[in-house]
């Protein structure tokens, strides 16, 4: 049987992420034998490796930055208006004072926290790989560690190493100073790789930390979100409930191979929609000529000049294809028309939802300029080429 590993990026916060991913793959029948991650990519490996989903789930669903920092620290990292008291420059100065000091932000609430849903005994009778990434700031080198290469009682102290973000007091292990993993590799893929497993979902978080090269001709799944997750520090059970939403549907692209950036669509021969594109009736496009500045038909008009410029603008790529810019530019539009992002659509479900869904109104901006020099413009001329395809 092919061995399939999941490493974990870092990220705080953002770890809720891959809560939603691994939800989304486990409902869908996959067994992994590995699990790698640095700093929350590491404690969610650890809980993942014990074998209970629930467990991970509950951890994020009643996460809050209470729970994991000293009142000082929880009240300036959510900046809540409703505690800002007479207390509160003090309570920064204090908070300010440990991070800028070498003693740092206090672990110690974080410790008792993973603790309570990691069982180390538990992971070492799994048969799953464990794998974690923390940095040694005694010595100055990397430390890519397995389980069985963590003397017995010592996993929750490498857990806290890797997990050491900086500003928080570094983790000791012996007479040596540890700090967050992420420093050095924050997506461990390459552990994985080493190891000689057969599939790689990768799960990143578009966090800081260095995501270092691996080989390419490896078997490996990269999963990262199109849209915005929680701030590093924004621990929260609402921030954890839409991270994890987003966690699960892109896992569900990466499994079903589904079409779209921030829409979920299930795979559809394109072919007579593109064809229909590029030849559309210049009669039916008399808005092209407004961004003419040279006599030239509409339809290479289109093709050559207007597409080019709003695949620019949709932040597609040069390399686009017209299958990519046909599906941006209805996912532009159900945006637009506040259409439910999270479900996967069949194709033409989603475009029947498009035509029949009013689009709030909105002023527009004349179109007596080229393409290039106002976004309202190109927003409307999405509407119109939108609208011009759905009635041909």
């Amino acid at each position: 049987m092919p061995r399939i590993g999941l490493a974990l990026e870092g990220g705080g916060a953002r770890g809720a992420y891959h809560i939603g991913v691994y939800k989304a793959y486990l409902e869908n029948g996959y067994k992994f034998d590995g699990f790698v991650g640095t700093s929350i990519g590491a404690i969610n490996a650890a809980v993942f490796a014990s074998g209970d989903f629930d467990i991970a789930l509950r951890l994020w669903e009643n996460i809050s930055l209470d729970q994991l920092f000293d009142e000082e620290i929880a009240e300036i990292l959510q900046f809540a208006p409703s505690k800002i008291d007479k207390n509160f420059p003090g309570n920064i100065k204090i908070a300010l004072s440990k991070i800028f000091t070498d003693k740092g932000v206090d672990t110690t609430k974080i410790r008792k926290f993973i603790t309570a849903y990691i069982d180390e005994e538990k992971i070492r009778h799994s048969g799953v790989d464990l794998g974690l990434v923390t940095y040694s700031r005694s010595d100055r080198e990397a430390h890519e560690v397995f389980i069985e290469d963590i003397a017995k009682g010592k996993l929750i102290d490498y857990i806290m190493a890797s997990a050491s973000l900086p500003g928080f007091t570094a983790q000791m292990i012996g007479d040596k100073k540890f700090i967050d993993g992420g420093v050095y590799n924050n997506c461990p893929i390459n552990m994985l790789i080493d190891k000689g497993y057969d599939e790689i979902i990768a799960v990143r978080t578009n966090s800081f930390g260095r995501f270092r090269k691996y080989d390419k001709n490896a078997n490996v799944t990269l999963i990262k979100t199109n849209g915005d997750l929680a701030g590093t520090l924004a621990f929260s059970s609402e921030n954890s409930a839409s991270d994890i939403r987003q966690g699960y549907f892109d896992g569900l692209r990466a499994i079903d191979d589904l079409l779209g950036r921030n829409y979920y669509l299930k795979k559809t021969n394109l072919k007579g929609r593109v064809q229909k594109l590029m030849l559309l009736d210049p009669v039916k496009l008399p808005y092209l000529e407004t961004f003419a500045n040279r006599k030239i038909s509409s339809n290479r008009l289109l093709l050559e000049q207007v597409i080019p410029e709003l695949a620019k603008y949709l932040k597609l790529g040069k390399t686009f294809t017209y299958d990519e810019f046909l599906i941006a530019i209805f996912e532009f539009i159900a945006e637009k028309a506040k259409i439910d992002r999270y479900c996967v659509y069949k194709f033409d479900e989603f475009l029947k939802l498009i035509k029949d869904t009013k689009i709030p109104a909105t002023e527009k901006s004349p179109l007596n300029k080229l393409i290039t020099s106002h976004s309202e413009e190109k927003e409307e001329l999405i509407e119109q080429l939108v609208d011009t395809l759905l009635r041909t």
